[in-house]
């Protein structure tokens, strides 16, 4: 949905209309037989290509060696040379003497430059065309140009043809034109400054640079546009122009299709050319007789990236629509500059802004593409007063059609409202505080006992909202996290790969502290920023793991801000500015630990007998802390590792209570020791981002990251990785609704820059805190947090008191205005009213609950949630509702069943099938109803036709030949993908958090399949297997690890064969006669897997061919079933060998996607994949391969409904990531389950498993009709479920 924060936005009426032209119309005049000679009255009758006209919209980038020093503008070394202050300053205090501009040119890297990166972002942008600076003003080209050797982007710098790259990635992978920008001088060229010192009267710098220059561009790169610029000092004579644009429309290879600007000599802009710039950002506001282009820009200031821009620097979104449809409206095409990083990234505040206009021309192009301005542009009556929260195009014959807008209603003199239909989440708040104990005369025992006696400081529970801020050593190479050195050190391959591609041999992490300058750190505005937040105390890392501090701690010479990097002491500055600056509480987080602390290293390997990293270190910086700053936070953290004694923490926080200079304000956290946290301390954290969801006793907060994948800086990320505005919204009013504070991290910049990506969302929320503060600020929580009706519903207030206010928040626009809340119970007295808005609202009261009706929507100032504060409420009293909707595709019936298990005696099994056969299923299993597959391993690489790769290519199946072929170099062997099994962004935590997510209960990974690559470092597969070959990592272990931090089973597929194992091929060609790979590698492969990693669930495979007496199946299934590690809660599928499949095993998987459609008398699974063509990871799958979110659905409900279990595979490619297709399928189940769960999980199937009146329910002759519900009063979109009580047998 296109945020109504600026679709709906506008100070204009802007009237355009759209034209439908006969094709002749369309079609220039033919060129074949037209000779353009080289004067203006000639080439001007040159007719404009159509394309451009209907295109509108262009991207402008500015990219160049003025992106490193990212100061002031891209004329940085114009206005350094020309001695502007601001620029000679920055260069004084931050590059040593004799530096020079070609110096920075060594640091355009571009090493995070993804050219089809860019080409995705413009084109979702609804951009047409796209325009790069092939050379600015300071000569260095971003092609190899060989008129500007040694001063070009394959000699120095990235060395890489960037403009190349780019046109190729734009021709490739986009519909879009692609057109370069080239500089015609050079400031200081010498053969520029000699032709200039002649007054123009020689052109050797024309001959010999720029008109070559042109030729090598047009003729490599064949643009669809040339925006010539940097023409202003001397006449169109000088520069050639007419010559070369003859050239150009009679002769060069895009002689039909090149458009150009006008900027071709002095007094040519606004005269001459194919379009009309005029001057930089051009808007006359008028029609013209002449084609014209607005080019601007999204930083108001610059047309090169800035590090040091604002956020008010940028244009908003709303502002940008407004300039194209002016621009629009009056003729023009408008060209959207964005300045990249000198690494080649474009920022999240570009990118958001580009995504943002391509979500609105994606509702609103009609309006914009292809179109002619109509006869007026501009409402002859209205100048925008009264339309405030609306953007109408006016069209022709006073006719007006709102694109993509089906809920329109018609009210009075055809004026029309919008409707639009949101989901509802509201959270309802109390304001009531409450007083602490008084501390006065109270001391403190070094026990946790007295410790946590001591009352929280009344402020704290007050505040509600604080300011983390992730800032070190980290913040230079901001790559990955704030983990940068332990991830390197520990030999993390994207680390080191980063290091080995961007610094030389021997670079040390203590090297980066040089570069961490801070140049650019200003504490007063971040003071102000931090205020305008609407945050009430800000937590500064004093120190994090890498043990450099912010502050000159005396413990830590050398390795400190004073001593090396910015020279200041960043932590006292900030400390100084909120205090003088603000009402904010200051508070520093410090890491109890430094990873390679050779003191901490010692006590490390004494197992922490000894203490000297602790005594030496740590606490004499916690007492430099307390006593030279006096925060009234105190952030503990790197105690994980070693007990609280080690730490000494209940001593120090004995002195903190009793005797510091803030013993009567400070608070503490709960990271003091493993074991400590969510257990003792002033509140609680738990973990990061710990939000319970629930009210808990005890304070807690949830610390949380806008950059979801960071807590420092990183330069490369990308704008999903940020929280948006709206969601940052959501997780402050859930917190504070259970009873929580949300302390909001951003990660400054190395320069001391908060990005305007962060800035945004803070003064963003901030805004929201001035209209709604009051339901947050000093809230407590309400007897419910989540409301009896309305879905997603918090509450807030004091059940004891019938006179209360309590707030509702909502997230989402109501529905037609109106909101149902079930758990307030009103009097005749109360009185309900909407934060920002005037007046009471309209309220009644059913046995449903309260009915709210919402005022126009343009009447609230607020974009993001909207709260309502209910007063004279009453204590609402629980109640039943007995037929409640939950979410089918079609009607499936099941029940719910209470087993319970009696004790029995110690049971042996036989290896025979009769004696296996008799053990009782494990009730988790039947209980569990859904799981998910995973298949990876090698045939990830090529990632073609199917996870069999290796057979059928081997086999020579015709497609997979020629695959081979055509990608990989003859003797190319399958062993040879095994070193590009990296796994680089495996993250089994991620893994682990999206299954719970899909409302998966076990997960069963491929260990080995039938290539006979093992993902644990198998004794039996030494060289092939993960550990030694590939990502370098225990790739089964990883992952199990992780899934034991959940509730979710973890099981292990294994094949019993392997394709083309000698051992395997030689007992096979003995016709199984021979066990040498059965006993030298399959059954010891087993028992490993087992006995290492403990798996809940065995599924076999590849038994097929052989019997299971060379498989020694029921021996090893009898060791599982009496004497493994799992024997009481494993179970294991059917595939053991010839005539075991759905024959016996804890339960039948028969075949793949095996679905029998009805009840079966054995315990059944149905495994079957996303991807209907294969199990494996294939790259070059379409949309229509994979299951829809329904299809998935269905086979869920069709399969517990007759008793089966639910396998869904997935597959990771080589990298470890799971692709969004599947993780978008694997959300939208869990989406599902969380309303519909109970209809699932523990079920059993009933005594009909589909209705015998497909939608229609029966009872003896007639039938019986369930009436629905609004679709839009439920919450889930694929299915839907009725619970039925009491129901005849």
């Amino acid at each position: 949905m296109v945020s109504a924060r600026w679709m709906l936005n506008s100070l204009v009426l802007i009237v355009i209309t759209s034209h439908l032209v006969e094709c002749e119309n369309t079609t220039p005049a033919s060129q074949i037989d037209v000779q353009y000679n080289a004067t203006w009255e000639s080439l001007d009758s040159r007719p404009l290509p159509p394309w451009y006209d209907e295109a509108k919209i262009g991207i402008f980038l500015h990219w160049g060696v003025f992106s490193v020093p990212g100061f002031g503008s891209e004329w940085f070394w114009q206005r350094w040379r020309g001695n502007y202050s601001e620029y000679v300053e920055f260069m004084d205090k931050n590059y040593p003497p004799g530096y020079t501009y070609q110096d920075f040119a060594r640091d355009f890297t571009a090493e995070f430059y993804n050219p089809d990166d860019w080409a995705e972002l413009f084109q979702s942008s609804g951009a047409k065309y796209v325009v790069l600076t092939s050379k600015h003003h300071e000569g260095y080209t971003l092609w190899p140009s060989s008129v500007s050797f040694s001063w070009n982007s394959v000699d120095v710098g990235p060395h890489r043809d960037l403009l190349g790259d780019l046109a190729n990635s734009i021709r490739s992978k986009t519909d879009l034109k692609f057109g370069v920008y080239h500089s015609m001088f050079e400031w200081f060229n010498p053969l520029y400054m000699r032709d200039k010192s002649t007054n123009f009267s020689k052109q050797t710098f024309v001959g010999h640079k720029t008109i070559p220059e042109l030729y090598e561009l047009v003729n490599t790169y064949k643009p669809d546009v040339i925006w010539s610029d940097g023409d202003a000092e001397a006449p169109d004579s000088y520069w050639m122009s007419t010559d070369f644009l003859a050239w150009l429309y009679n002769e060069s290879p895009v002689k039909s299709t090149v458009v150009v600007n006008d900027r071709w000599g002095k007094g040519v802009a606004c005269h001459h050319g194919g379009y009309y710039t005029c001057n930089d950002r051009y808007n006359p506001g008028v029609l013209l007789k002449h084609k014209w282009e607005n080019c601007m820009t999204l930083d108001k200031r610059s047309w090169g990236f800035r590090r040091n821009a604002k956020l008010s620097d940028y244009l908003t979104t709303a502002e940008l629509i407004q300039e194209l449809a002016e621009t629009i409206s009056c003729g023009g095409n408008i060209l959207i500059n964005v300045g990249p990083t000198k690494d080649g990234i474009i920022a999240p505040i570009f990118e958001e802004r580009l995504r943002d206009l391509g979500s609105w021309l994606k509702v609103n192009g009609k309006a914009i593409y292809s179109t002619k301005s109509w006869v007026f542009q501009n409402d002859t009556v209205t100048s925008g007063s009264g339309l405030r929260n609306v953007n109408y195009f006016w069209a022709l014959r006073s006719s007006l059609r709102i694109l993509n807008c089906p809920y329109l209603v018609e009210q009075d003199n055809s004026r029309l409202g919008l409707l639009v239909c949101t989901t509802i989440l509201v959270h309802l708040v109390e304001s009531e505080s409450t007083t602490p104990a008084s501390q006065t005369n109270v001391q403190y025992n070094a026990t946790w006992e007295s410790l946590d006696s001591r009352p929280l400081p009344q402020w704290y529970d007050e505040a509600k909202i604080g300011i983390f801020l992730h800032w070190g050593v980290f913040s230079v190479p901001s790559f990955g996290s704030e983990w940068f050195w332990i991830n390197w050190k520990e030999n993390m391959s994207k680390y080191v790969e980063f290091m080995d591609n961007n610094y030389p041999p021997g670079y040390t992490y203590q090297d980066f502290a040089r570069d961490f300058t801070a140049e650019f750190y200003n504490p007063d505005d971040w003071a102000e920023l931090f205020q305008s937040s609407g945050a009430k105390y800000v937590v500064l890392t004093s120190k994090h793991h890498e043990g450099y501090t912010l502050w000159p701690s005396a413990v830590s010479f050398s390795w400190n801000s004073v001593d090396v990097g910015p020279h200041r002491d960043l932590l006292g500055e900030l400390a100084n500015s909120i205090r003088s600056k603000t009402d904010l509480k200051f508070g520093v987080y410090h890491s109890l630990m430094d990873w390679f602390h050779p003191l901490y290293l010692r006590d490390k390997f004494t197992l922490f007998t000894e203490q000297m990293f602790v005594k030496q270190k740590s606490i004499p910086e916690l007492h430099e802390l307390v006593n030279a700053y006096n925060p009234e936070v105190i952030w503990s953290d790197g105690d994980w590792e070693a007990p609280d004694s080690y730490w000494t923490a209940k001593e120090f926080l004995a002195w903190l209570y009793n005797d510091s200079p803030v013993k009567d304000t400070v608070v503490v956290n709960d990271r003091w020791g493993s074991g400590i946290p969510c257990k003792h301390g002033g509140y609680y954290t738990c973990t990061d981002r710990y939000n319970p969801g629930v009210l808990i006793e005890h304070k807690w907060e949830n610390c949380m990251t806008l950059d979801k994948a960071s807590w420092g800086y990183r330069r490369n990320a990308k704008l999903s990785d940020y929280l948006t505005t709206a969601e940052l919204v959501q997780e402050v009013v859930e917190t504070v609704s259970c009873g929580g504070n949300i302390l909001i991290n951003v990660g400054p910049t190395k320069d001391g820059i908060i990005a305007p990506i962060f800035e945004e969302r803070l003064r963003d929320l901030g805004s929201w805190l001035k209209v709604n503060g009051e339901a947050i600020y000093s809230s407590k929580p309400w007897t419910f947090q989540n409301d009896t009706i309305t879905s997603g519903v918090y509450t807030k207030g004091n059940e004891n008191d019938v006179d209360q206010t309590v707030y509702a928040i909502v997230l989402e626009w109501p529905k037609e205005r109106q909101l149902l809340l079930g758990s307030p119970k009103l009097t005749q007295d109360s009185k309900l009213s909407i934060l920002g808005g005037t007046g009471q609202l309209k309220w009644s009261q059913t046995s449903m609950g309260v009915t709210v009706q919402f005022p126009e929507r343009d009447s609230l100032s607020t974009d993001w949630a909207w709260v309502v504060r209910i007063e004279g409420i009453m204590k609402c009293e629980s109640h039943i509702v007995a037929i409640k909707m939950l979410s089918a595709i079609s009607i499936v019936f099941v029940s719910t069943l209470l087993v319970v298990c009696s004790t029995q005696d110690i049971v042996r099994y036989n290896a025979t099938w009769e004696s296996l056969d008799t053990r009782p299923l494990p009730q988790w299993y039947d209980d569990a109803k859904f799981g998910i597959f995973i298949h990876w391993g090698l045939y990830s690489v090529p990632g073609f036709g199917s996870e069999w790769f290796w057979n059928r290519w081997a086999t020579n199946y015709s497609e997979y030949v020629e695959f081979m072929k055509k990608n990989y170099p003859p003797g190319f062997t399958y062993q040879d993908f095994a070193p590009e099994f990296k796994a680089e962004f495996f993250d089994p935590d991620e893994w682990t958090e999206l299954f719970q997510a899909a409302g998966a209960k076990y997960v069963v990974l491929t260990t080995k399949h039938h290539e006979g690559y093992t993902l644990w470092p198998s004794k039996y597969s030494f060289s092939w297997n993960a550990k030694d070959v590939g990502p370098n990592r225990d790739l089964v272990g990883d992952f199990s690890d992780a899934i034991r931090k959940t509730d979710i089973k973890l099981g292990l597929y294994h094949s019993l064969f392997e394709f083309y194992n000698p051992l395997y091929l030689m007992d096979k060609a003995n016709n199984y006669s021979t066990r040498l790979f059965a006993d030298l590698k399959t059954i010891p492969e087993m028992y490993e897997l087992v006995e290492e990693y403990k798996p809940d669930v065995f599924w076999s495979d590849g038994g097929e061919g052989s019997s299971v007496e060379y498989w020694q199946s029921r021996e090893f299934i009898s060791w599982l079933y009496n004497d493994s590690p799992v024997k009481d809660t494993i179970v294991v599928n059917d595939r053991w060998g010839d005539e075991t499949m759905c024959e016996h095993g804890d339960f039948f998987s028969c075949s793949d996607r095996y679905n029998p459609g009805t009840l079966q008398a054995h315990k059944w699974e149905n495994c079957m994949t996303i991807d209907q063509v294969a199990w494996g990871y294939r790259r070059n799958a379409k949309l229509s391969d994979y299951l829809s979110i329904e299809e998935l659905i269905y086979s869920l409900v069709s399969t517990v409904s007759t008793g089966g279990n639910l396998l869904l595979n997935i597959a990771p490619n080589k990298d470890g990531v799971i692709t969004p297709i599947f993780e978008e399928r694997l959300r939208d189940i869990g989406s599902w389950l969380t309303v519909n769960g109970e209809a699932i999980y523990s079920t059993v199937a009933w005594s009909s498993q589909l209705d015998n009146a497909n939608s229609n329910w029966r009872a003896s002759d007639k039938e019986t009709l369930v009436i629905f519900p609004d679709k839009v009063t439920v919450s889930t979109d694929w299915a839907w479920v009725i619970k039925i009580t009491n129901v005849l047998n």
